[in-house]
């Protein structure tokens, strides 16, 4: 998603992107900054964007939270890894879908951030997480929260070529919801306002 918002159209944007504090993190930061793309990529949009971010000078990363505290925009991509469960016919019975990481990722944003920041929640979560996992754990650590919830939606294609995706997009009251339109609009192509 940093790729993405780095590569707006129309608008140009500082992306500081934030991975957790691990080992072998420190190495991808430390290759992202320096101008090498530390992984392997499928996506031949992926070598592209990032080159156009090093173009641009507006993609930078980090595993120091103390960042989000500068953010005027948070978005949350992280990735979840959902456990399927097959019958004897080998068809999904069920799923299950580990939040413990995600919990802690929303913490340490409501530990770092400005209270006034939105937050985007890009991040694909089993139905209610926002209003049942996200938000308790953001009004603990700050009075009012910042996620996306209705009353307006917009819809976008991601990436081309990738297939088109609908995306549920507003904030908690009229200004932070005028704050996030604009920013999709520009960072995920093709947005139309419904």
């Amino acid at each position: 998603m940093a790729l993405v918002c780095a590569n707006a159209i129309g608008k140009k944007y500082a992306v500081l992107g934030v991975d957790l504090a691990r080992p072998v993190t420190y190495s991808r930061v430390k290759l992202l900054n320096e101008g090498t793309f530390p992984l392997v990529a499928d996506d031949p949009l992926i070598d592209t964007y990032y080159q156009n971010a090093l173009k641009q000078g507006n993609l930078r990363a980090t595993c120091d939270p103390v960042a989000y505290q500068y953010a005027d925009v948070v978005v949350v991509d992280i990735n979840l890894d959902v456990n399927k469960q097959s019958n004897d016919a080998s068809e999904l019975s069920g799923f299950d879908v580990n939040l413990t990481p995600f919990m802690a990722a929303m913490k340490t944003l409501g530990e770092n951030c400005r209270e006034d920041v939105p937050f985007l929640v890009e991040t694909t979560v089993p139905p209610g997480t926002c209003q049942k996992v996200v938000k308790p754990i953001l009004d603990e650590e700050f009075k009012s929260y910042r996620i996306i919830k209705p009353p307006f939606s917009l819809s976008a294609t991601v990436s081309p070529p990738r297939v088109a995706v609908k995306r549920a997009v507003s904030g908690d009251d009229t200004p932070r919801a005028m704050t996030i339109r604009p920013l999709n609009r520009s960072e995920l192509r093709g947005f139309e306002t419904r």
